[in-house]
């Protein structure tokens, strides 16, 4: 299976928004991601190369109004349209689709919605299974003395849902 680079669409998705520096992005992402995913200046950088390198973002040069000029990058065509194609994709991690849903304005009119009702029928169908194991446990001798924390544990999965 192939690993998504989440750094790539995170940027590819900031960039969506309008033109950005490396800081921009790094500002952003702290403020706006970091409790889904953190992401360091030393792999913000290297991306902002790799996006350059393979046409998905453009740098241009910038006044920073005091100090060194900046550079800015932006999206291209091609960067959007490999946005939208992850956005369209089927998630691979937990909280990808919350990811996917900070730039749901790249999305096509309905797509979330879908993800949403398909994340909603994974989650009642997850809930009923802990439901029932709940009900069949019983004083849950079977399970042994690490019985109790099972069952702690699936209480704290319910309460998520």
């Amino acid at each position: 299976m192939t690993r998504v680079n989440y750094t790539k669409y995170i940027i590819l998705g900031m960039l969506s928004s309008g033109p950005m520096s490396g800081y921009e992005i790094r500002k952003y992402v702290k403020e706006l991601f970091s409790y889904m995913w953190d992401i360091s200046y030393g792999q913000i950088y290297p991306m902002l190369s790799r996006l350059e390198e393979g046409g998905l973002a453009a740098m241009k040069v910038a006044p920073s109004g005091k100090g060194p000029n900046r550079k800015v990058y932006e999206l291209t065509e091609a960067g959007r349209k490999e946005l939208r194609s992850w956005l369209k994709s089927p998630e691979k991690k937990e909280y990808e689709l919350l990811l996917k849903m900070c730039f749901g304005s790249e999305m096509e009119p309905g797509l979330l919605a879908e993800k949403l009702e398909a994340y909603s029928r994974k989650r009642e169908g997850e809930v009923a299974l802990m439901e029932e194991w709940l009900r069949e446990f019983g004083d849950g001798q079977p399970y042994g003395p690490n019985a109790p924390y099972y069952r702690m544990i699936t209480l704290l999965g319910l309460s998520y849902f």
